[in-house]
């Protein structure tokens, strides 16, 4: 007869072996590894292509603006950062936003921020391919969220959000 053992046993990091196949807390529980939230944050955005779900982001990221919908570029791609569990004490503030100079990067990952001095505009990076970078625009063509392939040298900046994973990480 199998016995059951709670996670919370398992420190984290920990594996229990199950015959020939070792469970991990992530393998199961889903992955506290830097990629794997990188992955949650372009799965959560790219959900939302098509859409136009102003409440729903703004409700979450910027809620002392819900009912008026400035332009939410920047708001979606915190949203998409709260969808994977990052930055959540991390609120939109008018004329600030949530991005920080300290976390310009010149290898934009998966997961990251363009930001396009052009209508102060925020993407989250999907892919890196070369000289491109696959984004997911929140208030993107058409005023959905949108996908854009543009040269990755025509934005003027990429903002990491490694120390927002290193803030989560804490808690796996």
């Amino acid at each position: 007869m199998a016995r059951k053992i709670p996670w919370g046993w398992i420190g984290a990091g920990a594996a229990l072996a199950v015959g020939a196949f070792v469970a991990t807390r992530d393998s199961v529980f889903g992955g506290c590894s830097e990629d794997e939230f990188r992955k949650k944050v372009v799965a959560a955005a790219r959900s939302e292509v098509g859409k136009k779900d102003l409440d729903k982001y703004f409700k979450d990221a910027a809620p002392q603006f819900v009912g008026q919908h400035p332009s939410w570029c920047g708001i979606f791609a915190l949203w998409s950062l709260h969808q994977a569990g990052l930055a959540l004490d991390v609120k939109w503030i008018t004329g600030v936003g949530f991005l920080r100079a300290k976390d310009i990067t010149t290898d934009p990952k998966p997961g990251d921020v363009a930001y396009y001095d052009k209508f102060s505009h925020q993407a989250i990076v999907a892919a890196v391919h070369g000289d491109t970078v696959d984004l997911i625009n929140g208030n993107g063509t058409g005023g959905v969220v949108a996908l854009s392939s543009p040269e990755k040298s025509k934005a003027r900046a990429y903002y990491s959000i490694s120390n927002y994973i290193k803030d989560a990480q804490k808690g796996c």
